[in-house]
């Protein structure tokens, strides 16, 4: 589902007075445009995410979520510091800064195809994700530009708390 469908979709389930857990993935883990707007409808609702939600106060003081808003305040004030989604974009951000730097201590410098290379071989870590999260990848064996995800429960007024221990996708 896309993010304009899951406040819908999760209300809709709750009417139909739907018994089972519901679980939604990451498209839907924005808490300030998916979860905020429907208050308690959804509490319990499981998500899998890979960002750390800037609008969660369950990470408010998290070093790195300090370091995000700082970071924006200095480079882009008018940006929406809460939204997960700016969060999603300064984590593809710090991706490509550090594609960018590898590919150019490769031999020729900083190339087309030093940048593809690099790409494809990128081993880092991304800020404000899941505690350890690193991102590498291959795109032979490993196309996936996060490798550990999180899944969360959400609960209004109190944000998204961890369910488990952070899980390998590789």
């Amino acid at each position: 589902t896309n993010t304009t469908a899951c406040p819908p979709l999760i209300t809709g389930l709750r009417r139909a007075d739907f018994g089972g857990q519901i679980i939604v993935n990451n498209t839907c883990a924005a808490m300030k445009s998916n979860f905020m707007p429907i208050g308690a409808t959804a509490n319990g609702v499981q998500v899998l995410t890979v960002t750390d939600d800037p609008a969660n106060p369950v990470t408010a003081e998290d070093p790195e979520m300090l370091q995000y808003r700082e970071t924006l305040g200095k480079f882009a004030p008018q940006a929406d510091v809460d939204s997960s989604y700016t969060a999603g974009g300064y984590q593809i951000g710090k991706l490509m800064l550090d594609v960018l730097e590898q590919a150019a201590g490769l031999d020729g410098g900083l190339n087309r195809v030093n940048v593809m290379n690099a790409a494809w071989t990128i081993d880092t870590e991304i800020p404000i994700g899941p505690d350890g999260a690193k991102t590498s990848l291959d795109w032979v064996n490993d196309p996936n530009w996060r490798d550990e995800v999180q899944l969360m429960e959400y609960q209004h007024g109190e944000g998204l708390k961890s369910v488990v221990d952070v899980i390998s996708i590789n």
